[in-house]
């Protein structure tokens, strides 16, 4: 994550007994037993005119950036406690077998919102969820996600916890059930996120501890309250909230029925409290049930679905909440090879000869408020995209579902432009599937992608082989990896994994 840094003659001992000062007490006990220390949350002239002697005029203020000088002691400077606490991770990283190297480490971030997706983690998993925190902030995030749906305790509607946890049972069945039942009944289904909370839920005072823990990370925390479309957990207990009647799981609810809305703000009322948000992401990716019911069937499918998303708006707005949400359904996307996707109208045949339509949707961009966060997840079908939110007034746009490893001309691509991005993953959040689905490695690669200067987006494999060494030296808390495989086990068997998306 270092941007600049210069060596100077010498270096000073670590001691457990090193004078720490300035700066949170958080940020404190991160580099105790290092060195004497002192924290300064400004950005002196002085220290400016260091940084631009050494670098070569670099400084730019960012209130994240950071600045550490070490001669006797080390000094960290920045505008903010997040900036002091990347500078106190600066410190650990200069840190070789009880040595830290005189001189200087000046950086700061290229894009202002760095973060990660997630669901609520299971009960057995609650250690490891903030192991994940530290991982992520110790990679210069400073936002988190976190989908609640059914895994979150809502003390007015009990039953919805009870339905989830039957719901979820369903699909424990064995691997790869979700991708079945979304097959099995002729229409499009939302992805299916029964991992979420481990297929249970946790409560409400749970919940606030793991807030607690990430804001004292000074991550912004985001809740992702699944509306409209993946809204299974909300119908497994009030099917008659649903859109599609005939559907025996729903996942839409029927945003012309009244009774819908006193149940989603019952549940935002609840969410608002454990959370205490700034922003909320509201969802609404994936919307197929469009337009069935008798109370829907006359209406504009674009009207139905700006109506949902101002009703919610406005709940959110009078209690000074900003709201997210995915910005597929606002886009008419038709692909060179005829495909359409996101809110563009779809026609398909199943297999038994039925025909099916999702009405179009995209017009609904036209009659947002624009100051909603558009989460956009189809960067990677067309960069053209991204311009269809900003020529509407959306300006405030970023990458979900991001995957670092995956875009050849990324800053360029979000310089000045994107606000931010969220790695996301969409399945447990247990050190097995966090590891297989890349989400370390795209953490710690965005880190090198937007805090250094000279990241070559082009040399891939020496990216990568770099980020894996600093995964190890982060794991296993050592200076260097050195270069050796142990092989425990092997078999000849193949198993193949079922992917869950």
């Amino acid at each position: 994550m270092e941007s600049y840094v210069s060596n100077d003659a010498g270096s000073i001992k670590t001691s457990p007994s090193a004078n720490i000062t300035g700066g949170s007490e958080f940020c404190r006990d991160t580099v105790k037993g290092l060195c004497d220390t002192v924290f300064h949350k400004e950005m002196p002239a002085e220290v400016i005119s260091e940084v631009n002697r050494r670098f070569g005029n670099v400084y730019s203020e960012n209130p994240e950036g950071y600045a550490v000088i070490i001669s006797d002691r080390a000094d960290v400077y920045s505008l903010s406690d997040i900036g002091l606490l990347f500078g106190a991770y600066a410190l650990l990283r200069r840190n070789k077998s009880g040595e830290i190297k005189k001189g200087a480490v000046y950086s700061y971030p290229r894009i202002a919102i760095r973060g990660v997706k997630v669901f609520l983690p299971s009960r057995e998993n609650i250690p490891f969820f903030k192991e994940f925190v530290k991982f992520a902030s110790f990679y210069g995030c400073n936002s988190i996600m976190i989908e609640t749906g059914g895994a979150l305790e809502y003390e007015k509607h009990p039953e919805i916890n009870e339905g989830w946890e039957e719901y979820c049972r369903i699909f424990n069945e064995y691997q790869g059930k979700t991708i079945d039942v979304q097959k099995s009944f002729g229409w499009m289904k939302n992805s299916i996120h029964f991992e979420n909370g481990g297929g249970s839920w946790l409560t409400q005072e749970e919940v606030s501890k793991l807030v607690d823990f990430c804001r004292k990370y000074y991550m912004d925390v985001v809740p992702e309250i699944p509306t409209l479309s993946h809204s299974d957990y909300l119908l497994t207990r009030h099917p008659e909230l649903a859109e599609r009647a005939e559907d025996p799981l729903p996942n839409s609810y029927c945003p012309s029925n009244p009774e819908t809305y006193k149940l989603i703000f019952d549940i935002f009322d609840e969410t608002i409290e454990v959370f205490r948000p700034t922003t909320v992401n509201i969802g609404h990716d994936e919307y197929y049930d469009i337009c069935l019911c008798e109370k829907c069937r006359k209406k504009d499918a674009a009207d139905i679905y700006a109506d949902d998303v101002n009703k919610i708006y406005k709940y959110f707005k009078d209690r000074g909440i900003g709201i997210a949400m995915w910005g597929d359904k606002l886009l008419n996307v038709i692909t060179e090879a005829g495909y359409h996707y996101g809110g563009s109208q779809i026609e398909y045949d199943t297999a038994d000869g039925r025909h099916y339509t999702v009405p179009a949707t995209y017009k609904s961009i036209e009659k947002i408020p624009k100051d909603i966060t558009i989460v956009n997840w189809y960067w990677r079908i067309d960069r053209k995209l991204d311009k269809v939110y900003f020529e509407n007034g959306l300006e405030n746009v970023l990458y979900g579902n991001f995957k670092p490893m995956q875009i050849y001309d990324c800053r360029e691509r979000m310089d000045g432009k994107i606000s931010g991005y969220y790695i996301s993953n969409w399945s447990s959040l247990d050190p097995a599937h966090i590891q297989r689905n890349g989400i370390f490695a795209g953490i710690a690669y965005a880190a090198a992608m937007f805090w250094k200067p000279d990241f070559c987006e082009s040399e891939f494999e020496s990216n990568f082989i770099n980020v894996s060494n600093d995964i190890f030296c982060y794991n296993y808390n050592v200076a260097n990896p050195g270069n050796y495989a142990s092989v425990v086990h092997t078999t000849s068997e193949t198993r193949p994994h079922k992917e869950f998306v």
